[in-house]
């Protein structure tokens, strides 16, 4: 007897779940599908953002990307217009380098004075070394370059040669002249 009863119950509880279901669906489907999407890509994209911030990412959004690729046009730009601004500065440099150096040319040409020799009286004492003699040399105009004079002398072995004294060095004279003064 309770058989029926049971049964009876039961069915009138499923149909009664299924009538509830049907008017949920009916009174907007679409719209409960489309919220219940909507509301877990707008979950996903949150956790993604903060799983990327967490990974030491940056995170931004399309027209701020758009917006920093125009910046880095536009200072590519500007680069560029300063290496070609610089361009033009240098070759107008050389021109008038190029012109100063042909005018001085000139002038010397139309002065037809022999150019006068000097000496000098360079002074080797106890302590010197090869450095300061060349420095010397450069300072008093007898060679163009300390460096590149002591390095002559170290790379042909006449800075172990040197000896003291005072020697007359003419400032026309060549390195290996130089040096064969101040060694003898």
């Amino acid at each position: 007897m309770m058989k029926p009863i049971v049964q009876a119950f039961a069915t009138g509880v499923l149909v009664s779940s299924l009538i509830i279901l049907a008017v949920y669906m009916l009174s907007n489907p679409s719209q409960n599908v489309q919220d219940v999407a909507q509301e877990e890509e707008t979950l996903i994209v949150e956790d993604a953002k903060k799983f990327l911030v967490d990974e030491g990412f940056s995170v931004i959004e399309d027209s701020e990307y758009d917006d920093l690729i125009r910046e880095k046009q536009q200072l590519e730009k500007e680069v560029s217009d300063f290496k070609e601004e610089q361009s033009k500065l240098k070759e107008e440099l050389n021109e008038i380098e190029e012109e100063s150096s042909s005018n001085e040319a000139e002038e010397s040409e139309s002065n037809n004075q022999p150019s006068s020799e000097s000496e000098y009286l360079l002074s080797i004492e106890s302590g010197m070394t090869s450095i300061d003699i060349a420095q010397n040399l450069e300072t008093a105009n007898i060679v163009d370059d300390a460096d590149q004079f002591n390095n002559f002398l170290e790379d042909n072995g006449y800075s172990r040669l040197i000896q003291l004294g005072e020697y007359r060095i003419s400032n026309d004279a060549t390195y290996e002249e130089i040096a064969q003064i101040i060694t003898n």
